[in-house]
């Protein structure tokens, strides 16, 4: 809670910061002095915060509050917070730029890499912005006036080699590689059981051949076409042009006007095979950000145009993934089953959030004559088999298991290079169940319903007509982030009317995983189970509280909560959606997870629960008991610590607003549960018949 609060982040840690909320003043946040958010906005990615670096506002009272929202992981990529202009900034030798976050002011509203501009008028990005080794990012601005500011993480070139082929990343845990390959060699249950699970695809659906490749950023027009190198793929993670089409060279357009302040972002990437080329429609410049990777032969870029006379077919054997299409005055249709978008990638409208995905034989037209450029990937219908709890990927190699043991342990470069990369669970924060599975596709219509098959996790991408309900609960139709059902779980139209098509993907159900729905009424809370981690895609009826402070609803980054946070609705009934994993579930992905930080989460969480569960006995209570006009003070003695067991209260006023040291906590007289030791607790009344009543413990800290 800011402002008259600055945080600082821990030495040896990383914060990243998913969510932001803020009134006036506090609506702009500060990262060491450098505004990173103005006027609340949303954030498609996140803010990475260095250790020893300070989190602030420039708000200086209390009735400017700022919440921030994020989660505290072991320092492993090295966080950039930049100021711009005349002081560009050079990727140094042998690193990648990821730009998470940019904002600014005036002309310093607009990025460059290498002189092309990338980002226009604060637009929210919805994929990072990569600049590789030696790349420049500058600002057209020269005067500080028009400030500009950007945010984001440097990594090795290769930091991400690995990930696309054996899923996950590396750990701090360490191998008997001798043991490893004597158990590889005799353990038959491990030959059974993965078969030919080393090696295959990736575990991210959105860049299936992985993320070690080469950043690269290039302009376009009619006249200048850039041409995919031979045994190249190519990821468009960005791209802005006025005035113009973006066009795959042969196929059609594939975006208009994106990154404009009004307009989309792309969510996923636009994939190009070797020798495909993009283009602008006329002379003026499209300018494009994005990944060259090296061609897996498991993986087909795809673009094609429909139209209702012409349709596409997935071909026998494999999945179609579209991530991204373009068409104007007609929808985008799954034959048989209807329409799924309309007039996606255009200048004032969205671009998809998540892929659709067809079953091989399905197929794909448009409403009309008017044609739909399509683009994504095919892949086998197996390609993401073992993404869930695993990370890695099936493949249809035999293995000689006696020679891979005796490859592991002699070969040195692999035991170099893999480190302790092995193990860990699922790494895709979205689909933590992974990606074995298929697509969905349904139509329910006034009092009918569907419930999830046994074994089976239901992911919900769009629901195109009504709203829907799950087991009888309220929700708000899934945006950017998946709806998530639990075997067994019903979905049904909300009040019984209309008709609704739902577009999703039904996964295999890990044990390790479970979707929660849920609804909190008034000023009840829900926290995490000990142990577990909550993340959370939806919430619905009113604005979330976490730990007492508004925050803003999931967007395209999950709230994430443990044990000793919570969440409610402030007075007021939400419903929120999402899933609930052990707090280690996503170790080993990205650079490695740590042991030793597990161990020091569970170490607070036990310290924690030792005084949430402490047994209450007879004579422990204290009261505090208050009314109008008068407001209470009460500082919480040294060396203890404060638990709220119940509180009694009424507000027949506008607010009653509640202090911690002298700033506001809420304007609604909800109290944290825990309070340490001097702490300043202030409750105020503004109308006739408001009152306060608290039943507290006090614990021995």
């Amino acid at each position: 809670h800011l402002p008259g609060n600055d945080y600082t982040v821990p030495a040896g840690k990383n914060l990243y910061i998913t969510n932001h909320s803020g009134f006036s003043n506090g609506e702009n946040l500060k990262i060491d002095g450098l505004e990173m958010n103005v006027n609340n906005k949303k954030w498609n990615k996140f803010i990475i915060v260095g250790s020893g670096s300070i989190v602030s506002t420039p708000s200086n009272t209390s009735s400017s509050w700022s919440n921030f929202n994020g989660y505290l992981v072991d320092a492993n990529v090295t966080p950039i917070t930049w100021h711009l202009p005349g002081n560009d900034y050079t990727v140094p030798a042998g690193k990648h730029l990821y730009i998470t976050a940019h904002s600014g002011f005036n002309n310093g509203e607009n990025l460059k890499i290498d002189g092309l501009e990338m980002n226009v008028n604060n637009k929210e990005w919805t994929n990072v912005v990569i600049a590789g080794s030696g790349s420049i990012v500058s600002t057209p601005s020269n005067t500080s006036s028009s400030w500009s500011n950007f945010n984001g993480y440097l990594v090795d070139e290769n930091y991400f080699a690995g990930c696309g082929g054996t899923g996950g990343g590396s750990s701090s845990v360490t191998i008997d590689y001798d043991s490893l390959a004597s158990l590889i060699s005799s353990d038959t249950t491990f030959i059974t059981n993965v078969g030919g699970g080393i090696g295959g695809g990736g575990c991210d659906i959105l860049f299936p051949e992985g993320l070690d490749g080469e950043a690269i950023s290039f302009k376009v027009n009619s006249s200048n076409k850039y041409t995919v190198p031979a045994g190249k793929r190519l990821y468009v993670t960005n791209n802005y042009g006025t005035g113009t089409y973006f066009n795959i060279v042969g196929v059609g357009n594939i975006s208009y006007e994106t990154n404009h302040e009004e307009s989309h972002s792309l969510a996923m990437p636009i994939i190009l095979n070797s020798g495909e080329q993009l283009q602008s429609s006329n002379n003026n410049w499209v300018k494009v950000n994005g990944i060259l990777v090296d061609e897996n032969p498991s993986v087909q870029a795809i673009s094609v145009q429909v139209n209702s006379s012409n349709k596409y077919t997935v071909p026998v054997g494999k999945r179609l993934y579209v991530t991204n299409n373009y068409g104007t005055g007609t929808y985008f249709n799954i034959v048989g089953v209807g329409n799924i978008s309309y007039e996606t990638n255009h200048e004032r409208s969205h671009s998809l959030a998540m892929p659709i995905i067809l079953n091989s034989g399905e197929q794909l037209e448009s409403g009309n004559n008017n044609w739909v450029t399509v683009n994504g990937y095919l892949v086998d219908e197996d390609y993401f088999a073992g993404c869930g709890g695993v990370g890695g990927g099936s493949s249809s190699v035999t293995i000689d298991y006696d020679s891979l043991a005796s490859i592991i342990s002699a070969d040195s470069t692999f035991i170099t290079n893999i480190g302790g990369g092995i193990g860990g669970g699922g790494c895709d924060i979205l689909f933590p169940d992974g990606l074995i599975g298929e697509s969905f596709t349904l139509e329910i219509s006034g009092a009918s319903n569907y419930n999830v098959p046994s074994g089976k996790r239901l992911y919900i991408f769009r629901v195109y007509g009504s709203s829907v309900t799950v087991d009888g609960l309220y929700t708000d139709n899934p945006n950017r982030l998946p709806l998530i059902l639990n075997e067994n779980q019903q979905l049904a139209l909300y009040n019984s009317s209309g008709t609704i098509a739902v577009y999703g993907f039904l996964a295999d159900k890990s044990n390790d995983v479970e979707a929660i729905t849920m609804q909190l009424n008034g000023f009840s809370t829900y926290s995490p189970p000990p142990g577990k981690r909550l993340f959370i895609f939806r919430t619905s009826q009113t604005m979330p509280v976490v730990d007492g402070f508004a925050v803003s609803p999931p967007l395209t980054i999950p709230i994430i909560l443990d044990s000793q946070n919570s969440i409610s609705g402030g007075g007021s009934t939400i419903v929120f959606n999402g899933y609930l994993v052990d707090i280690n579930y996503f170790d080993s992905c990205g650079g490695g997870g740590s042991s030793s930080s597990t161990s020091t989460t569970n170490n607070q969480i036990n310290n924690y629960n030792n005084i949430l569960n402490q047994s209450i006995t007879s004579g422990s209570f204290n009261y505090i008991f208050s009314n109008y006009p008068n407001s209470v003070t009460y500082t919480v003695p040294s060396g203890k610590i404060m638990k709220i067991t119940s509180t009694q209260s009424a507000n027949y006023g506008p607010t009653n607003p509640v202090l911690i040291n002298g700033n506001q906590w809420t304007s609604n007289a909800a109290i944290p549960e825990l309070l340490s030791e001097g702490t300043q607790l202030e409750i105020q009344f503004n109308s006739s018949g408001d009152y306060m009543n608290l039943q507290y413990i006090l614990f021995d800290n």
